[in-house]
């Protein structure tokens, strides 16, 4: 693995844009782009440069989150559509701001009509011109399933359903047959409407005379029909030929039914038979036949898991992936996307989940060489030329959604500017937590909830559980592969499909990161791909002693392309497709086994329990963040860093107040026995044990101080206790242990709600509401000092910082969808009115550290931090990082960096932490007593004079020495600007 990463491969034009901050959107059918477009004055008053924006694209219907694109040509009219979009687009290029988009380029929601793409494949099988935009296996093991696509839409199992009459065909106005399942509408291949009206010519065959005209139509529709080409038929004539001569007999059809509605009550009549009577199975027998002739196999939904015959973005059966890979489809999925950024309505882009790609080096290349061709287009990048291009120059800023584990660096062959900010979440919140009291958390913890401290096995066998019930079908689907390339080798020929399904899983589950980048072309792979992979092979042979380990040897050989020119060339291609689809495994089985299932069963500290985190790693040292932006300060000094996410577990504000908990081990024991003692009255027993489980319990009472109301108690309203309940089903599903999404326990989930209803009722449970609002006290104000620590940190990082809506203040967010609730901006734009207003008051920073629960202080350390940060972005954009340290009895309580840079003044941040630990005082924010003979000490180069950004104060050096006590007695934090 590179220890010493490389900056991107991929230069910049000269004159490409890069944001200074960005602010989270997400728009959706209740929060629209002409609502963004009203606050436009605010978002620019604030400090951003961007406004970053959830997908733009039309999605489902009524979707919340829009990253269940129908249609990547369309501007989503739920949000406004295309004219809003550019409206808001305007307003903000007034401003001199600018859009960030998020791309979704690896998957599209299927559930809905409007995507058309998905509709002709289900329609017109591999005859659909769209038979390869969608990774679909059409040759699948099952063979049923040639030239067929599985869809598990059915609430119970398929003939059930049949007889319950919840299968129904229809016909519509547009001359076509439909099958309806409750909501859901499906299309019909028009070849199989044969079945149905030939039923219909026999009964009107018997009231219409032979040279009628419309039963002369009626019977060459049914005979254009029937000639048709077979859905199998691959030859592209073939294909155009279906495709026109299908929709000419729907309009022949509609038409006769239109001039003679005798037509249309015989169809009528058949459907009516056809569609079955509850009670009488035979009646259902014709329908099953009709069904069974579709390109698509309804069925149970369980059976995804099993049988699934189309790649899926990650377990979800509503979101089928696409191959972006291919030219055509790039260019479909990315086409309204280059031509908004030729209009100038684009400043840059966020790419969801390239993981998932199949080659995501040579996608973001193709992605930059778009972007480039249309910038040029308008004369907006008009300085690039051709010889730029061809070096893979970076035409846009670009950050992909990666995930990175420990020690993992993003890959310098990615056209990108960096991540999208969970690794420096990650870091940030590391620097408050009590790295010391990792033993005496990890003991209090098993001790109250008598798990043992193994996150990796635990880790482990959770990836092994995803494979097993969500990711059966598609280990199956490799395990079939790898057993038929191990038939080529006479020394691998006596591997078992069995023995080779087991270890593949084991190799899976033992994978370090989410997946390797060997690319299609690759004849051999990289030392770091070469790292993951000998690692993964490690760990499988040791978890697997009595396994016999050549099979091990044998995948990691194959897996690194071992011997591979030695092979033919259809040998080469076979190993090739194999790797690909493990690599695309991988990352999926990652993600819903860590961050989904292993982060909701051990959370000894949930602040840790974060995407991209790792909650074995209990804090991290200055020295470690120091080391980290450095290095990002070299060779990613435009990667966004963030603090809160549309996909954190827990808002910046939540995690902050959790973190406090680390530097209080004894008294956080003491408190979950005392509740526990409290509340024990108030469990309910479900199947012989208490609800709910000691486990459960630990995560409810952090969750509660995670999110405990500032009115400290009188805010326990029916909206809080609802959100409780609703993280906890959440939090108790993910976890698949008393209850899951797939196996509902009703009787532990509704033992679970009544418990919480009754311990946060204060006619119920006063003695606990008291005891745990004495708790809050302390951790809400400590928390309150870590969240501002963290602002600043984003605010004076190397990267670009982004704010998720509505962060400015206190946002005590949970996960999803508890994160997407409305955001009050007009509430907003009056604080920071009011903040701007008295900047020069001198009483108001009094004020706002006596009155810190309303926000207004962490609004205006958001606002004069951006207004800093945009005043000298070179500062951060390629200044120097310089690790300082302090001197004193309090050193250990605070972080401190500056920043330097040619023509520019020095910055220095200073960050106090842990303060809890150090008996700060508990009923304030700042104390000049407390830091007493703190100092910081300077470089030689350093200036001498220097202004606090914060707290006004002015000061000059003594003996290379920069006293804190005065700043840090004003306020909570300091920036200091060098005179």
């Amino acid at each position: 693995m590179s220890e010493n990463p490389q900056r991107s491969t991929f230069p910049a034009h000269g004159d490409l844009y890069i944001p200074t901050a960005t602010y989270r959107l997400q728009f959706h059918k209740d929060y629209r782009f002409q609502d963004a477009e009203v606050m436009a004055d605010y978002f620019q008053r604030l400090g951003v440069s961007d406004i970053y924006s959830s997908p733009i694209w039309k999605a489902r219907s009524g979707s919340l989150h829009c990253y269940d694109v129908t249609d990547h040509t369309q501007v989503n009219p739920e949000l406004g559509g295309e004219p809003a979009f550019k409206a808001l687009a305007a307003a903000l290029r007034d401003r001199q701001m600018g859009i960030i988009v998020d791309v979704v380029p690896n998957h599209m929601g299927i559930m809905d009509t409007g995507n058309r793409q998905w509709w002709d494949v289900l329609e017109n099988g591999p005859n659909s011109p769209f038979a390869n935009f969608f990774d679909i296996d059409w040759r699948a093991y099952k063979e049923e399933l040639h030239d067929r696509v599985e869809l598990p839409t059915l609430g119970q199992q398929f003939g059930i359903c049949l007889e319950n009459g919840e299968l129904k065909v229809s016909f519509n106005e547009d001359g076509e047959f439909r099958v309806n399942y409750y909501e859901t509408v499906l299309p019909t291949g028009p070849r199989t409407w044969v079945r149905i009206l030939e039923l219909v010519l026999g009964e009107l065959s018997q009231q219409m005379s032979e040279d009628d005209e419309n039963l002369i139509e009626f019977q060459s529709i049914l005979t254009a029909l029937t000639n048709l080409p077979m859905r199998e038929d691959r030859n592209p004539l073939r294909i155009r030929e279906r495709q026109r001569e299908k929709e000419v007999c729907k309009r022949r059809l509609r038409d006769l039914i239109w001039r003679s509605p005798l037509f249309g009550q015989a169809i009528d009549n058949i459907l009516s038979e056809l569609n079955g009577r509850p009670g009488e199975p035979h009646t259902f027998d014709t329908l099953e036949l009709f069904l069974e002739d579709q390109t698509y196999r309804l069925c149970f939904w369980r059976v995804a898991g099993d049988e699934i015959n189309y790649r899926r973005f990650f377990d979800i059966n509503e979101l089928a992936a696409i191959k972006v890979e291919r030219p055509e489809v790039f260019q479909h999925v990315h086409a309204l996307i280059f031509r908004l950024i030729s209009d100038g309505c684009i400043r840059g882009l966020r790419i969801d989940h390239p993981d998932g790609l199949l080659n995501p080096p040579q996608y973001f290349t193709d992605l930059q060489q778009g972007c480039l061709e249309a910038l040029r287009e308008n004369n907006l990048r008009s300085n690039a030329s051709n010889e730029e291009c061809a070096e893979n120059a970076c035409a846009m800023w670009v950050v992909a959604e990666k995930i990175l584990e420990h020690q993992e660096r993003i890959r310098p062959d990615w056209a990108v500017h960096g991540t999208t900010g969970y690794d420096f979440l990650n870091l940030v919140n590391g620097i408050f937590v009590d790295q010391q009291n990792n033993s005496a958390f990890l003991r209090l913890y098993s001790r109250f909830t008598g798990s043992g401290p193994n996150f990796p096995e635990l880790k482990n066998n959770c990836k092994k559980l995803i494979l097993d019930i969500s990711m059966s079908g598609e280990l199956y689907t490799l395990a079939r592969r790898l057993d038929r390339i191990s038939e080529h080798n006479r020394r691998t020929r006596d591997f078992t499909l069995q023995t080779l399904q087991e270890a593949l899983a084991e190799f899976i589950a033992a994978f370090p990161v989410y997946r390797s980048y060997i690319r299609p072309d690759s004849t051999s792979v990289d030392m770091d791909d070469t790292h993951y992979i000998d690692s993964a092979i490690r760990t499988a042979k040791k978890r697997n002693p009595s396994t016999d380990p050549t099979i091990f040897d044998y995948i990691g050989s194959l897996v690194k392309l071992e011997n591979f020119e030695s092979l033919t060339p259809e040998q080469q291609q076979e190993r090739l497709q194999f790797v690909l689809a493990l690599q695309q495994i991988t990352g999926p089985v990652m993600a819903k086994g860590l961050e989904d299932t292993a982060f909701y069963r051990d959370f000894p500290l949930a602040s840790l329990n974060e995407v991209g985190g790792e909650p074995e790693r209990f804090g991290v040292s200055p020295a470690e963040f120091h080391g980290r932006c450095i290095e990002q300060a070299r060779h990613w000094p435009a990667s966004m860093i963030a603090t809160s996410t549309h996909d954190t577990k827990r808002s910046e504000d939540v995690r902050s107040r959790i973190n406090v908990l680390s530097e209080i081990p004894r008294q956080w024991e003491r408190a979950i026995y005392r509740w526990r003692r409290l509340n024990s009255r108030r469990k309910h027993q479900v199947e012989g044990h208490h609800v709910p489980t000691t486990r459960d319990e630990y995560l409810f009472y952090q969750t509660l101080l995670g999110i405990w109301p500032l009115e400290n108690g009188s805010g326990i309203t029916d909206d809080f206790v609802d959100r409780m309940s609703d993280y906890m089903i959440k939090a108790t599903r993910e976890a698949k242990v008393n209850t899951s999404w797939v196996n509902v326990n009703e009787p532990y989930e509704d033992a679970l709600k009544q418990f919480i209803r009754n311990v946060l009722n204060r006619h119920k449970s006063s003695r606990f509401l008291d005891d745990i609002s004495d708790f809050a006290r302390l951790v809400m104000m400590r928390g309150a000092n870590n969240s501002l620590g963290q602002i600043l940190m984003k605010l004076t990082a190397p990267g670009i910082p982004d704010f998720y809506q509505g962060c400015e203040l206190w946002a005590f967010n949970l996960v999803d969808p508890d994160n997407r609730r409305p955001v009050d901006y007009e509430h907003r734009a009056r604080i920071l009115e009011e903040v701007i207003a008295r900047q020069n008051d001198p009483a108001y920073l009094t004020e706002l550290m006596d009155n810190w629960r309303d926000g207004r202080i962490k609004m205006m350390v958001t606002h004069r931090g951006l207004a800093f940060r945009r005043a000298y972005s070179t500062l951060y954009s390629s200044g120097t990082y310089v690790p300082l340290s302090a001197d004193g009895d309090r050193s250990d309580q605070l972080l401190i960096y500056a920043q330097y840079s040619e023509g520019e003044p020095w910055a220095i941040t200073v960050i106090p932490r842990l303060l809890t630990k150090a008996e700060f005082p508990e009923d304030r924010l700042a104390d000049r007593d407390f830091w007493g003979n703190t100092s910081i000490s300077l470089p030689d180069n350093a200036p001498r004079r220097w202004h606090n950004i914060f707290a006004g104060h002015e000061l000059e050096v003594t003996d290379g020495q920069l006293g804190l006590a005065e700043h840090l007695g004003q306020f909570p934090l300091a920036l200091l600007v060098s005179q």
